[in-house]
């Protein structure tokens, strides 16, 4: 589990089928090891080589499926982020690293980053609610069928890396967690109840 506060951010210095290789300018990467999970720009991978300042993570299809990390990406700059630990604090919101898909940079002005994404899944989206962009723990400022609008702070774009980012850039989505449970619950519900239907009209 994540919290959507960036840590700090890194460069991919190789790209090459699934193997990913990020350097920072610090020694982030000093107390971790391989096996341990690090939310790359939101997608959470498993290192399976490190040093204190390079980690080398592998993606699986599903990862290159969902995540903008299919395209040629390298030396662009991620963001990231270690696991939560059982006595830190949750500023953030509660991400689980699990990207549901891609988004495009419509554009950043004014502290206000506008992102379009894909209709089907605009029933996540919640306004007010929170949402992970790159691994960024935001919240929607406003909301259309296929647009969001979240407003930033000074602080944010210092720590991440959003001003590296063009418009048309892919960016990586995760909705909100509980959001997520509370929709599928209900369309389970309904479901449910269509088929109880069906049987009781003899279908």
């Amino acid at each position: 589990m994540f919290t959507g506060l960036i840590q700090t951010t890194g460069r991919i210095e190789k790209f090459k089928g699934n193997q990913l290789s990020v350097k920072t300018d610090t020694d982030f990467f000093s107390d971790s090891k391989a096996g341990d999970s690090i939310c790359v720009s939101g997608a959470c991978l498993t290192i399976t080589r490190n040093t204190p300042d390079t980690s080398e993570f592998f993606m699986s299809e599903e990862t290159l499926l969902k995540t903008r990390f299919s395209k040629n990406l390298m030396n662009s700059i991620v963001n990231l982020e270690k696991s939560l630990g059982i006595n830190d604090r949750l500023d953030g919101h509660v991400l689980t690293g699990h990207v549901d898909c891609t988004g495009i940079l419509l554009g950043l002005s004014n502290m206000i980053l506008r992102v379009s994404f894909d209709e089907k899944f605009r029933k996540f989206a919640i306004l007010k609610g929170s949402i992970a962009i790159e691994g960024i723990s935001l919240t929607i400022s406003e909301l259309y069928e296929n647009e969001l609008h979240a407003a930033l702070i000074p602080e944010t774009l210092k720590r991440t890396n959003l001003e590296s980012l063009k418009s048309g850039d892919y960016v990586n989505l995760e909705f909100d967690q509980f959001g997520k449970y509370i929709i599928q619950y209900i369309d389970n519900i309904n479901k449910d109840k269509r088929i109880e239907k069906l049987l009781k009209d003899g279908y």
